[in-house]
């Protein structure tokens, strides 16, 4: 069994998709509910509105994380290849 938030009649796998589809790419919250209702889903987007506020938040702080570390192993990759050069 998926596990559910308490007070929410959706899964969070669910709840984390549209919030996810939201903020990845820059839909309205229409055209989220419309997406869902493909895969027959069916929410309003007032529920999508509300979902996006409570967990947005999560969901961009731990994608904020991920670029951070994404960002370091860049600059080390980037000081290494220079340190590289210069013993040429």
């Amino acid at each position: 069994m998926e596990e559910r938030a308490s007070r929410y009649r959706y899964p969070m796998v669910i709840i984390g998709h549209a919030v996810w589809l939201y903020h990845r790419f820059n839909l309205s919250y229409r055209d989220v509910a419309e997406e869902l209702l493909y895969r027959g889903i069916e929410v309003s987007h007032e529920t999508i509105r509300a979902w996006c506020i409570k967990f947005g938040k999560r969901f961009l702080g731990h994608r904020q994380v991920k670029k951070v570390e994404v960002q370091k192993v860049l600059r080390e990759e980037g000081k290494n290849s220079k340190l590289e050069q210069n013993k040429k």
